[in-house]
């Protein structure tokens, strides 16, 4: 009597199985819907500048000559208008200049002020202006 249980059993057993596995084969994915189109975002129209550009950069051209150290002077303003800076504005890199050019810059840029110039977040290590060989160059402290 036992045989006929165990073979009852067995057989419950594998259809059991059988219907498990039937059930997790993967299925084929279902077609995902088309994306559905995007209207264009409209864009804001130009906004004019507070004040027309200058005419030209009060530093041109720029004199870094010299005949003793007391004749340079290290600025960090920027002293030519570029894509990122304005002429006039302070900026980020040291430059040797000669002294009484630079009061030149100085009293252009007071009678033609940039009109707005960036915030700065800069570090640049110490310097100090020098003459050699006749020129403004720009060297580490000591």
């Amino acid at each position: 009597m036992l045989a006929p249980m165990l073979q009852l059993s067995t057989t419950w057993w594998r259809a059991g199985a059988l219907m498990l596995v039937v059930g997790c084969q993967a299925r084929p994915p279902a077609a995902a819907p088309p994306p559905k189109p995007v209207a264009p975002i409209p864009t804001a129209a130009p906004v004019a500048d507070a004040a027309p550009p200058r005419a030209s950069s009060p530093a041109a051209p720029i004199d870094q000559t010299c005949t003793t150290d007391a004749d340079c002077l290290m600025t960090y303003d920027e002293l030519t208008d570029s894509a990122n800076a304005e002429a006039c504005c302070g900026g980020c890199v040291a430059r040797a200049v000669n002294r009484s050019w630079h009061a030149r810059f100085v009293a252009a840029c007071a009678a033609a002020p940039p009109a707005m110039c960036p915030p700065l977040g800069c570090a640049d290590l110490p310097r100090v202006a020098t003459c050699i060989a006749g020129g403004c160059v720009a060297a580490s402290a000591p």
